[in-house]
């Protein structure tokens, strides 16, 4: 079947597609990371400056395991609280990840020059445009992530929800009536961006690096063996390289800011929360929640590949 070339927006819906199914399957990983990243935030200095003995005994809690974290949702919750923040998720994947995948192949063109093909393309190319695809997708889709967040997360010192939304559309207008307009929305857009570019250039460059080395070097042909070696090759990195980013951003948007000033009554900023996290609980504190992300951003990525590549393959578009 030739191959042709896409209309206008085409790779755009495609991504976000891909991403929104990744997105809908992982959904309890992503919640159980979540938990697992607020539990005991900052140790036993949280329990010393927190206000109120449930504050404090909250602090000082035996660390839980992903298996008991499952648990005590479920116990505590309900199964349906593995789906919170499903909807929110899916408004965030058809909008940030739709950015991020088709802008992929549109930095990768501005970048090419003559002889780069799409076995020679240089990694450090492909690590560069997965950093602006990424980077533009985030800072236009940010407040979709923070919706997300709080719809996933609970206060860790009393065990109930900061925030409660009707739905992630109506949280995006409350959050622009009641936190500072545009700036209480774009609210943790650095960590964001940050995490962002790592996660996309560490995803796409591995993915599109691997998958040609074994297409290249005749290990495997184009097609389903390649996509399902290559992704989970890249969900692999990708939980390592982004997991202390997405840590930090995590915490710094589910904490409580000030109706008034705006300012975290927790972390002042995202360099205040990550040095309060290292002193509190040190390197080990910023890879807590690593397997949840790892059992999330794997199986996201084969499933967000094998789709974006099924669906290319399907329109006649070429593989990435």
């Amino acid at each position: 079947m030739a191959k042709r070339d896409p209309f206008p927006g085409e790779k755009f819906l495609y991504g976000g597609m891909a991403n929104a199914l990744g997105g809908l399957g992982t959904n309890p990983a992503d919640v159980l990371k979540v938990r697992l990243q607020m539990q005991n935030e900052l140790g036993a200095a949280a329990g010393r400056q927190a206000a109120g003995p449930a504050a404090a005994a909250a602090a000082v809690r035996p660390q839980l395991g992903l298996l008991q974290m499952l648990k005590k949702v479920v116990n505590a919750e309900g199964p349906a609280a593995l789906m919170y923040g499903w909807q929110a998720s899916a408004m965030r994947e058809l909008s940030y990840s739709a950015i991020r995948m088709g802008l992929y192949d549109e930095v990768k063109e501005l970048l090419a020059v003559h002889g780069d093909d799409r076995y020679s393309f240089p990694l450090w190319k492909k690590i560069v445009a997965g950093g602006i695809s990424g980077c533009i997708g985030a800072a236009i889709a940010s407040p979709t992530d923070l919706v997300k967040i709080r719809a996933q997360a609970l206060n860790p010192a009393t065990g109930r929800p900061f925030y409660s939304y009707p739905s992630p559309w109506a949280a995006l207008g409350i959050i622009y009536r009641t936190e500072g307009g545009i700036a209480g929305m774009y609210r943790g857009v650095v960590p964001t961006v940050q995490r962002a570019m790592v996660l996309t250039a560490t995803q796409f460059a591995t993915y599109d690096e691997v998958k040609y080395l074994l297409i290249g070097n005749g290990l495997l042909e184009e097609g389903v063996g390649a996509h399902i070696a290559s992704s989970i090759t890249a969900g692999l990195a990708v939980a390592t390289t982004t997991n202390p980013l997405d840590l930090v951003k995590s915490r710094y948007m589910n904490q409580e800011f000030d109706k008034v000033t705006g300012k975290g009554l927790r972390y002042s900023g995202v360099a205040d929360c990550l040095m309060k996290t290292l002193r509190a609980e040190g390197l080990r504190g910023l890879y807590k929640g690593w397997l949840p992300n790892w059992l999330r951003i794997g199986p996201h990525t084969v499933i967000t590949f094998l789709s974006f590549e099924a669906l290319r393959k399907a329109a006649g578009l070429e593989a990435v």
